[in-house]
């Protein structure tokens, strides 16, 4: 029977062996990182680690641990002082100025140390939200969507000034192919246009081959 005791007594405690330290960080609100299987009674360990995502945090009441900035994106984590500093697992709830954008952002490159011995590396497990569906974010896209009256300045190419005649009222052709273009001597840059719409019908005038381009294709919009 002893024989039978010592082979569960040596089962018990390889078992424990194989349950090394290892984080675990949940994409919650507040974020929430995990630290399990901690050698009970030790009370000088740390953990290291680096993330992108953390500019600014704020630390929650209910953490259990302390999170210190050390250097740049490298961070480090530290028991509480007093009894609970000899405990097997520890909760860090913290908020950041801005939320994750990114998958990539999350914390990584977690490491033990216990005292001023060598850190290895402990592997950390990802709790994500789910990502939203195609559809959901279409949604969410449209629906902040507004739709603008366009005025006849947003043309492109953009018109420089409009000129109302007062008591017309005309009505635009079904067509642009039929425009009459005369050219004018070089006085104004290159690409300039006028297009002229009254009861004697629709002229215009341009400086060289562009500008009567650019009226032809201003007349199309109008119509």
């Amino acid at each position: 029977m002893k024989k039978y005791g010592y082979l569960l007594l040596l089962l018990f405690v390889v078992s424990c062996a194989g349950k090394g330290v290892e984080a675990v960080w949940y994409e919650d609100d507040p974020y929430t990182l995990v630290i399990r299987n901690l050698p009970r009674g030790v009370k000088d360990w740390t953990v290291w680690f680096s993330t992108p995502a953390i500019k600014k945090f704020e630390l929650d009441s209910l953490s259990s641990a302390r999170m210190l900035e050390v250097e740049g994106n490298f961070y480090k984590i530290i028991p509480l002082e007093g009894p609970s500093a000899g405990v097997d697992s520890v909760v860090i709830k913290y908020r950041t100025g801005s939320r994750l954008r990114f998958r990539a952002g999350a914390p990584e490159g977690f490491s033990f140390q216990i005292g001023d011995k060598q850190a290895r590396y402990i592997p950390v497990k990802y709790v994500f939200k789910p990502l939203p569906s195609d559809a959901e974010r279409v949604a969410a896209f449209t629906s902040k969507q507004r739709y603008v009256e366009p005025a006849l300045t947003d043309m492109i190419p953009a018109l420089k000034q409009i000129t109302p005649l007062e008591g017309e009222n005309l009505a635009l052709p079904s067509s642009a192919k039929s425009l009459e273009v005369h050219l004018i001597p070089d006085a104004h840059p290159d690409g300039w246009y006028r297009l002229i719409i009254d009861k004697q019908g629709i002229r215009a005038e341009a400086v060289e081959r562009s500008g009567a381009l650019y009226a032809g294709v201003t007349l199309g919009h109008l119509i």
